[in-house]
């Protein structure tokens, strides 16, 4: 049932949180573009109440239907002994999980009306209450705490649902999609699907763009968090087999993030401690191709990917080619001495 209590006339819910939960919370507000904590935990709320674990009696039944499908071929009876048996395991490991948790600010927090009506109205799905004596509070702050042990991909789906859930309606009734940057950029995509890049860190749109006043397609990457408006448009926007192929091919050859770009050599001078910092360095590394004289390496790759990943080696890393990476290099490094010699 739905927890028996009533709040204030401003919907006002303290939630104490653990000092690793907020660290991140803070984080993720910085990272999305959400400057408002109650606006950013009441998203998180209501994005994650229905497929968090915190949510035991939804855990529960998922539980349930899984093991009704291992233990299918099973006597009747039998079954459902065993999976009696597992489920009070299962209700007791997630109840000690999410009332483990530390105790180490108590934020106050006003709740969105839907999610109020949710937590309090006789007829809300909300069967929570048991399981959390009756504390509103203590739900909440296991949702919060959930969310906050998630990776930073998982997290970045969780706090985007809605954008997230556009995106794959677009895709199974094969429409288009009408996207704004937060730069500012109009888009008209041909979604294909939303995918991570390879070291799992981040949630990537990717699809064909195309103008209005062109027949052509082009590839395109997006991060799900550099979206600001995105909105359904047109049917019949499905891609043909051959053009699917070429940004898979594209995206296992680039990286996701850089599958709309061509590739081209690149060439970097490497200083010894540029040589372990390329060894150590995984995040979007570019692959090298060729070494020569000991310190010129080779590099395959967009230059977009060359500058994303030597930009912060500073002296260690010298792009020799082509001319016109070495010249943006130049710049981004001349304007930086620029500010700190205006201090």
């Amino acid at each position: 049932m739905a927890f028996d209590v009533i709040l204030d006339g401003d919907n006002k819910q303290r939630i104490n949180l653990s000092n690793f939960a907020l660290n991140i919370i803070y984080d993720d507000m910085l990272a999305f573009g959400n400057k408002q904590f109650t606006n950013f935990i009441n998203t998180v709320i209501s994005n994650f109440k229905y497929e968090s674990d915190a949510s035991i009696s939804f855990a529960l039944e998922k539980e349930k239907q899984k093991l009704e499908d291992i233990f299918e071929s099973f006597d009747k009876h039998q079954k459902d002994k065993i999976i009696e048996k597992l489920l009070d395991y299962k209700k007791q490991e997630l109840t000690e999980k999410f009332s483990s948790y530390e105790k180490f600010k108590s934020c106050p927090v006003r709740l969105w009306k839907e999610t109020v009506e949710y937590l309090t109205d006789s007829f809300s799905d909300c069967k929570e209450e048991r399981y959390y004596k009756g504390k509103i509070g203590n739900y909440l702050k296991a949702i919060i705490e959930d969310y906050a042990s998630k990776s930073f991909r998982e997290r970045e789906l969780i706090y985007f649902f809605d954008r997230v859930k556009t995106i794959n309606t677009a895709i199974k009734e094969k429409r288009g999609l009408a996207l704004k940057t937060s730069g500012g950029t109009f888009f008209f995509i041909y979604p294909y699907k939303i995918v991570s890049d390879q070291m799992l860190m981040y949630n990537y749109l990717i699809g064909y763009s195309q103008k209005e006043d062109e027949d052509i397609k082009r590839p395109i990457t997006l991060r799900i968090s550099r979206l600001s408006d995105i909105k359904l448009r047109g049917t019949n926007k499905s891609l043909k087999d051959e053009e699917i192929a070429a940004l898979e091919d594209s995206a296992n050859k680039k990286g996701v993030q850089f599958l709309g770009s061509e590739e081209r050599d690149v060439v970097v001078k490497l200083t010894e401690n540029g040589k372990r910092r390329y060894i150590n360095q995984l995040h979007l590394r570019p692959e090298c191709i060729e070494i020569r004289n000991g310190d010129e390496y080779v590099f395959r790759c967009t230059p977009a990917q060359a500058e994303f990943y030597f930009v912060k080696f500073g002296k260690d890393a010298l792009i020799k080619e082509p001319l016109s990476l070495r010249d943006r290099m130049l710049q981004i490094y001349k304007d930086a001495c620029d500010m700190y010699e205006s201090l």
